[in-house]
């Protein structure tokens, strides 16, 4: 598992989602396969957005919170708002395609009790291939919630065992 290594997630700002995709096609040439995307709110809005960009490098994505329907109500709309002046037009333009689920397999987790955002916000469409799991738990403890990660973890051993085939 590897962390994203580029910085403050401050949403599609300042190339964000073109760096985390040449992080995503780094690690699939380096290790000769596709790798799975895990990510906890925006960050899962985000590799939703990098996977979309390089499918033939992404497994799964698996995402934790994430909003994907917008306007997304939460306390913290006036600090996105605030940061939003950063983002880039490329982004902005992806901010208005980010309901679009990726061409590969995803597992959107949702909280009814997530408390920060409104869990709707975050309830991807149907597809044949993107899953929707809820559990139960608090936005900010998300990724250290054992029903979180168990899922996490099922899901990330289907992908390496589909990987294996």
């Amino acid at each position: 598992m590897r962390s994203w290594d580029c910085g403050l997630n401050l949403g599609p700002a300042n190339d964000a989602i073109e760096r985390l995709e040449g992080r995503v096609r780094e690690n699939a040439e380096r290790h000769a396969h596709k790798v799975s995307l895990v990510g906890v709110s925006l960050g899962g809005t985000l590799a939703r957005e990098a996977a979309k960009r390089c499918p033939d490098c992404v497994e799964r994505v698996v995402t934790l919170a994430s909003p994907i329907n917008l306007p997304v109500a939460t306390p913290l709309a006036p600090v996105a708002r605030l940061v939003s002046v950063l983002w880039d037009k490329n982004a902005q333009d992806a901010i208005g395609r980010i309901r679009q689920a990726p061409p590969v397999p995803v597992t959107a987790i949702v909280s009814p009790g997530d408390g920060v955002i409104d869990w709707h916000a975050c309830i991807p469409e149907p597809s044949p291939l993107v899953e929707l799991v809820m559990i139960a738990g608090a936005h900010m403890t998300m990724g250290s919630n054992p029903d979180a990660q168990r899922v996490v973890a099922a899901r990330l051993a289907s992908a390496r065992d589909a990987a294996t085939r």
